[in-house]
């Protein structure tokens, strides 16, 4: 089996902290070719803004997702 993509999930609140401690999740972003930002409708409005920049400058190659509550 070949993997043709890697998707790394990211969550919305905790996303940014979590990419200044673990090494793993630094490079979980870093190989992924998709990143989905996931309990948007969960987070403060701070960590909405400034996830997306974050994941841009570690990987600005990776298609980024998210699916904001619409309702």
């Amino acid at each position: 089996m070949v993997a043709s993509g890697v998707i790394c999930v990211v969550d919305a609140e905790a996303g940014v902290a979590q990419l200044e401690r673990p090494e793993e999740a630094r490079a979980q972003v870093a190989a992924a070719d998709r990143i989905l930002m996931t309990k948007l409708d969960l987070a403060t409005p701070a960590p909405v803004v400034s996830l997306p920049r974050t994941l841009a400058r570690r990987n600005p190659s990776a298609e980024r997702a998210s699916f904001p509550d619409t309702e």
